[in-house]
């Protein structure tokens, strides 16, 4: 795509960059990314932003107070990671009735039924995508045909208006403005998912080398632009007071797993409970202060934080007399807690409140449980072990019970301390524990950080899992738009005796997670004649957003459903729902009224309390994975050689094996790719049993893993053909869960380069076009094999001619039936006469121009037609146009064939 200087807005001229670029062009831009194969997007990009540079050099060489500003464009880029303009408080449901309030549709009609159930199956099988690909499709005919196009300062601001202001009036303008194609991606941007097909990683390295490090401490698109001018120019980024930066996140283990903190030499932990509230930090610096959430959203104007002490806000008025005297500046990271004032004590997050916007007249106030220090004094604290942290910590502020404390850590060495404060946590139907290293220092990651989180919904048989039978189906989005992806699922009342069935049945919860894509398609298959859309006799659904469908428990299955809780609600009609529901299971062996009863379900709350915990045992050793202790041999004392980390690889020491997958096979990584370190890999290789070496070594080698191809130790292997050199999502695909009880052999495009003892393998297995010969063909191989038959086919095209040839050889009378108006080249006097689809689709042309290709113009009898436009057309032209009645391709597609243009169809006007 060029950029150019004449590439402007016709309105609002100013002197940024954003004023200078089209919001079309940067439109053009989205559809190019899109529909580009995955290793050319990235290229589009970069190519983009570096035009982008060139235009705004030359501004500053003209006007050296220009704003050339990348942050404009990068924002509607990455719309689901710009923090500074406020939630729209649009989703797609609210969308599509505010559509069809500003076109002005009518709620009962059949195009505003199209875009307020867009999830629902569509007789236009072509037309699959999400929100904004449906209202293109149904409402691309309520548009004009633009010639030119707001800026993309004229769109951010017209969005700053979507939320500040009325959300109709700003609608409507922007339909009036914008090409229905525009409206598309304008709609994408609200919903904050552009679905470019690549990740905010990418388009940051598209735009600098060290764009993802600072986003990574900082947070923020903005800084990241105004830091980051130069793609030559390299820096390094610091935690800064007042600037949300990412928090250290713990890894999952489950509690069987505890046994490989403490083998080898003695090793101490901290140990803490893990709070379930918003993870959150807390800026000061001279009496300011700031509260960011864990994802960047400054919260400090919600009315219990407040910028100071003096500004009005609760817990800043609170805190500033609890930090010490000399302290005056401060970072602290915690979790913001809801502290109920009567009953003194915590809530959690799965009660009906949200921390962030409690008032004064809330039985709940903030409280902020810090559990780390960050900086203190100016000072940067990351590179300071954790021991020492917490001593800085301890120092830093008086607590107060309800305002502000600190988390209670104790010190840990052996895993049976670990389990005993584990079961006590459940006891006191606490979330979790929460494991650290004691010389950790503080890394903006979750893999490596020494931070782990243990919870019972990590283990097996820790949980009181939950029979389930489905009694509704939703809709999927996107590509999984018209098919059911997840379910609303419910006990059966009253409970199943020897002599009657259960009759009514109570909806509890909606679930998807869980169920492998396999099984999804077997279970789609089992029910699919049995949906209905009206909620069968006896069934008491949710009293909000009902499912699309609706089925009899009669004709339904049992899901074995597992969650971290159960919370009171008042959506549902018993008045408890599931908290982090999963499908555990699908449960062909019991039939539909064995269901969970009513009875049972309520048997599981405990007391009055708005949570309650499904955890149903104690953890004892036996649970405990026994991981063997290496014993370290005697040697003499010397000083051998070191080898620095990064050519030594992970040890299968630090790394707890999953299967025995990779048993007895070596594997060499080469590197990683954008999302996976080279680490990552080889740890996921240990994990399953492989053998991992730095160098590959012939024969012994049974594969070389590359996640980046264009380095040059990458190209050199695959020139050469020596390995099976395989990519990552071989790797990925032989160790998911369901894949574990045999190693998965490689596709054909798995592999960069091959063996010939594997080529010959393959070949019997694979014909030229990755077709199988054993294997029905699914989704992913089809897509492979047609994508190799299209390099195969290449750069051969067939002359008009060509074709006509091909059709006499085909048909009897010479005419495709498919094809009859092959060859015609029309123009559409009514822009928005519904049989161009007709036309194009029986291959006719269609020109938006009259140009010297087009033959035909087609006018409808019912418009009015300017004929003295064609007579001056028809004086400048040697072959004159043929005015047809639209009809004649109503009446071709009727009758499959090319019918003969007679005074029928012709309209002589004396042109």
């Amino acid at each position: 795509m060029q950029l150019s200087e004449t590439t402007i807005a016709p309105k609002k001229m100013s002197a940024t960059l954003a004023s200078k670029i089209e919001f079309k062009t940067l439109c053009q831009l989205f559809e190019k990314i899109s529909k580009a194969e995955p290793s050319k997007k990235f290229h589009e990009l970069q190519s983009f932003i570096s035009q982008c540079r060139v235009i705004g050099s030359k501004m500053k060489n003209t006007n050296p107070d220009a704003d050339i500003s990348l942050f404009p464009i990068l924002r509607l880029l990455l719309p689901q990671l710009d923090r500074e303009r406020s939630p729209y408080g649009l989703k797609q449901s609210i969308l599509g009735n505010l559509l069809v309030k500003v076109f002005c549709l009518g709620k009962g009609s059949a195009v505003a039924r199209q875009i307020v159930h867009y999830k629902a199956p569509s007789t236009q099988k072509t037309v699959i995508g999400d929100f904004a690909e449906k209202v293109y499709h149904v409402l691309r005919s309520y548009f004009g045909e633009h010639s030119d196009s707001l800026s993309v300062e004229q769109i951010n601001a017209a969005l700053d208006r979507i939320v500040d202001k009325n959300k109709d009036t700003e609608f409507q303008k922007l339909a009036r403005e914008l090409s229905a194609e525009e409206f598309k991606w304008m709609i994408r941007i609200v919903l904050k998912d552009v679905r470019l097909g690549m990740g905010h990683k990418k388009i940051f390295a598209a735009y600098h080398p060290d764009a993802n490090d600072l986003f990574d401490v900082t947070s923020n698109v903005r800084e990241i632009c105004d830091k980051l001018i130069d793609p030559k120019m390299r820096m390094r980024h610091d935690i800064k007071i007042f600037a949300h930066f990412k928090p250290m996140l713990c890894e999952r283990c489950p509690i069987e797993n505890i046994g490989k903190f403490f083998q080898g030499s003695q090793q101490s932990y901290y140990l803490e409970m893990k709070f379930d509230g918003e993870r959150s930090q807390l800026h000061m610096k001279d009496g300011n202060f700031k509260y960011f959430t864990r994802n960047g959203f400054d919260i400090t104007s919600n009315e219990c934080f407040g910028e100071s002490k003096s500004s009005g806000g609760f817990l800043s008025s609170k805190i500033a007399n609890l930090l010490k005297s000399d302290c005056h500046s401060i970072i602290l990271d915690g979790e913001l807690m809801g502290w109920h004032k009567e009953d003194k004590k915590f809530g959690s997050k799965g009660m009906n409140y949200d921390v962030k916007k409690l008032t004064r007249n809330t039985v709940h106030q903030p409280c902020f449980v810090a559990f780390d220090i960050v900086m203190y004094n100016d000072e940067l604290l990351v590179d300071m072990p954790l021991r020492e942290r917490l001593k800085l910590l301890e120092q830093a502020f008086k607590e107060e019970e309800g305002i502000l404390i600190r988390s209670k850590t104790t010190i840990v060495s052996t895993s049976e301390e670990v389990l005993n404060f584990f079961n006590k946590s459940m006891d006191h139907d606490e979330e979790g524990i929460v494991l650290k290293k004691c010389e950790g220092t503080y890394k903006p990651i979750r893999e490596g950080s020494g931070c782990y989180k243990i919870k019972t919904e990590y283990s097996e048989n820790l949980i009181q899992d939950i029979d389930l039978v489905i009694l509704g189906g939703y809709y999927g989005d996107g590509k999984c738009r018209g098919t059911v992806t997840s379910f609303l699922a419910g006990v059966a009342s009253p409970a199943l005796t020897e002599d009657k069935e259960p009759s009514e049945f109570y909806a509890v919860v909606r679930v998807s997670s869980g169920i492998k894509d396999v099984e999804l398609e077997e279970m789609l298959q089992k029910l699919k004649n049995n949906w209905t859309k009206d909620c069968p006799m006896g069934i008491i659904g949710p009293k909000s957003q009902p499912p699309d469908l609706w089925i009899h428990p009669r004709n339904s299955l049992i899901l074995q459903i597992r969650a971290s809780e159960m919370t009171q609600t008042v959506y549902y009609p018993l008045g408890y729902s599931l908290r982090f529901p999963r499908v555990v299971k699908i449960r062909n062996d019991k039939p539909w009224y064995s269901a969970c009863s009513v009875t049972e379900l309520k048997s599981l709350v405990k007391d009055t309390g708005a949570v309650q915990k499904l955890s149903k045992r104690h953890v004892t050793s036996d649970d405990v994975d026994e991981v063997p202790i290496t014993k370290i041999p005697r040697t003499r004392k010397s000083y051998p050689p070191t080898v620095a980390k990064q050519f030594t690889g992970i040890r299968a020491s630090e790394v707890v094996r999953l299967t025995r997958l990779f048993y007895n096979k070596e594997f060499c990584v080469i590197n990683g790719n954008d999302k996976h370190t080279k680490e990552d890999i080889e740890r996921l290789l240990l994990e399953h049993g492989a053998t991992v070496v730095q160098n590959e070594r012939g024969e012994k080698t049974f594969c070389v893993l590359v996640g980046n191809p264009k380095t040059f130790k990458a190209k050199n292997l695959i020139k050469y053909g020596h390995y099976d050199v395989a990519t990552l999502d071989w790797l990925f695909r032989a160790t998911k869960k369901e894949n574990w009880a045999s190693l998965q052999d490689w596709y054909p495009w798995e592999l960069l380069s091959i063996r010939k003892a594997t080529k010959h393998r393959l070949e019997k297995l694979y014909d030229e076009y990755y077709d199988s010969y054993t294997q029905d063909a699914d989704e992913e191989s089809l897509t492979r094999s047609l994508e190799k038959a299209e390099e195969a086919v290449a750069g051969m095209e067939f002359t008009l001619e060509q074709v006509k040839r091909m059709d006499r050889a085909l048909f009897e009378n010479g005419i495709s039936p498919i094809s009859p108006l092959r060859g015609i080249v029309g123009y559409f006097d009514d822009t928005r006469s519904s049989a161009k689809f007709l036309f194009r689709f029986m291959a006719g042309i269609i020109q938006t121009q009259i140009d010297d290709s087009v033959t035909h113009v087609f006018v409808s009898k019912n418009n009015f037609v300017s004929y003295d436009r064609y007579r001056c057309i028809n004086k400048t032209r040697q072959t004159p146009l043929i005015l047809v009645d639209e009809e004649w391709i109503g009446n071709c597609f009727r009758d499959r064939t090319l019918i003969p243009l007679d005074e029928t169809y012709l309209i002589d006007r004396n042109i």
